[in-house]
């Protein structure tokens, strides 16, 4: 398990990402708008909390 820090990794990076953009086209969101920018810290605070797994976390922002 990954000791908290806040800073990320580059591999974690790229992962959360990839995660935003493929996001991003699934909802058909425009990057700069106000929905992209409370996925992305979604995204980032779900990542923090402990749920690092790429899987999970398209789980549990499904339905946001």
């Amino acid at each position: 398990m990954r000791r908290y820090s806040s800073s990320l990794q580059p591999d974690e990076i790229d992962l959360l990402s990839q995660l935003f953009e493929d996001e991003l086209d699934r909802r058909h969101l425009d990057r700069d708008g106000a929905a992209a920018e409370e996925l992305a810290a979604k995204i980032f605070s779900l990542y923090q909390s402990g749920i690092q797994d790429i899987d999970n976390l398209r789980l549990m922002i499904s339905g946001s």
